[in-house]
């Protein structure tokens, strides 16, 4: 590994953002563990930061797309039990009964019609 320089307050904040589409390019190729992630991250573009530092950005940054995926999914799935939703389901399951009745009738009757010729 590198040797810790002391960097001037906030230079790690800069260089982690400098660098976050490469470091999320890394995240979403596989360098899903953080360590590996800053090793990777140190050979590849030159990191200076601590790992101290670098695990804190990352966990803001990362973490919060965790979130948001189970924001969303959490809302695809309020969307599914609500109510309105459900009364359209009922609406299509009804159209969907209504036309294979209908369906059967139908081949009913052509199969009782060549029964009898």
């Amino acid at each position: 590994m590198g040797s810790i320089i002391n960097l001037k307050r906030g230079a790690a904040k800069v260089e982690f953002y400098q660098n976050i589409n490469k470091i999320r390019e890394a995240y979403n190729s596989g360098y899903v563990v953080y360590k590996l992630l800053f090793e990777y991250m140190q050979k590849s573009v030159g990191l200076k930061m601590s790992y101290r530092s670098f695990y804190e950005y990352a966990k803001k940054e990362f973490n919060l797309d965790i979130k948001n995926s189970k924001k969303e999914t959490l809302a695809n799935t309020k969307e599914l039990n609500n109510p309105k939703t459900d009364e359209i389901n009922k609406d299509i399951n009804y159209d969907i009964e209504e036309s294979m009745q209908e369906y059967m009738k139908n081949m009913e009757h052509i199969l009782n019609s060549k029964k009898r010729r």
